[in-house]
């Protein structure tokens, strides 16, 4: 399940911190613009502004590991259509989405 996967950097903390850096970085920079507003839309139902940024987390860490362990690029044009796609949902809601449709980054 990519939840477990998603659950390494918080067991990691060298990776939960650097995470935790990469997204409050596209924050303060608004870079990816996407980011920002998932951020926001989360806060307005309510989120935690930690708890924000680890659900914008939970959609990155996939992503780079699939980076590291295939050896392929980031697709940033896939991150921004998961913010987007996202931002709308509840964030329990959010976990279900990430197995669906991330699940393809690892099968083998």
């Amino acid at each position: 399940m990519i939840t477990n996967l998603i659950l390494i950097p918080r067991q990691t903390p060298f990776l939960h911190i650097t995470i935790h850096l990469i997204v409050e970085n596209q924050l303060k920079n608004r870079d990816p613009v996407e980011a920002y507003q998932f951020y926001n839309f989360m806060r307005k139902k309510k989120v935690s502004r930690h708890e924000a940024v680890h659900l914008i987390g939970a959609i990155l860490a996939p992503l780079i590991v699939s980076v590291l362990q295939q050896k392929r690029e980031f697709d940033l044009d896939f991150y921004v259509t998961l913010l987007k796609k996202y931002k709308n949902k509840k964030p329990d809601k959010i976990w279900d989405a990430l197995d669906e449709d991330l699940a393809f980054l690892f099968q083998e």
